[in-house]
């Protein structure tokens, strides 16, 4: 219903506040998390799971600035080193927004090099931005038990349910894969037959690992910069 309400435009809110009885603000009930409309909720979530690293820093003014740079990527600072080309982050979301053909990459880097928070900004960049139509959806793939000619158990895996059902519902969808090489029990196959979870999803698919990830020939490699 949230995300319904966030679409109406000022006349039809005021229609449907004026059907439910709604006359003013003080009409409202405080604002509850669930009531938000959901891309925005998740959004919240990711920035809480973004900022949760910086907890073990005591001194609080250093912790804020940390949780700034965090809040604040500057993606033209970054680069991702392809076969043939080098481009900058900033880039690569411009082509991921104007591709007219679904895309699979991987994003490569060693441990603690920023694989994950870098995929946490892309997907917070993508929700924040009012303009943009790309619904992203991260999913750690040490939690993913099984993938069937591209389709994977992500509906046991989403917190926010009606979020998943919003990511469903768009037009362009960008699944990310986090961390291929933390699952053990199906890495053969994930690496395989991730390429087929894009038509399944009719998805973008953006995949993280380490460097000794080998995904199929399907997927652009970027080593992280």
């Amino acid at each position: 219903l949230p995300d319904m309400i966030a679409k109406l435009s000022e006349d039809e809110k005021e229609s449907y506040n004026e059907f439910n009885g709604i006359k003013s603000k003080s009409d409202y009930a405080e604002p509850k998390i669930k009531d938000q409309p959901s891309p925005k909720r998740y959004r919240d979530v990711l920035k809480k799971e973004l900022e949760s690293r910086t907890k073990v820093v005591s001194n609080m003014n250093v912790r804020e600035n940390w949780n700034k740079l965090l809040n604040t990527p500057d993606f033209k600072e970054r680069e991702l080193k392809g076969d043939s080309e080098t481009i900058l982050v900033s880039e690569f979301i411009e082509n991921l927004q104007s591709a007219e053909e679904l895309q699979c990459h991987a994003i490569i880097a060693e441990a603690g090099w920023g694989k994950t928070t870098l995929v946490t900004q892309l997907a917070m960049n993508f929700l924040t931005q009012p303009d943009c139509e790309i619904a992203p959806l991260i999913v750690k793939a040490r939690s993913l038990k099984s993938i069937d000619n591209g389709k994977l158990d992500l509906s046991n895996l989403v917190n926010d349910y009606g979020y998943y059902k919003y990511w469903k519902r768009t037009e362009k969808r960008l699944l990310i894969i986090d961390g291929i090489d933390e699952n053990i029990k199906i890495h053969a196959e994930l690496c395989r037959d991730l390429h087929l979870s894009a038509q399944f999803y009719d998805a973008h698919i953006v995949v993280t690992g380490r460097k000794n990830t080998k995904m199929s020939h399907y997927f652009n490699k970027f080593e992280l910069g």
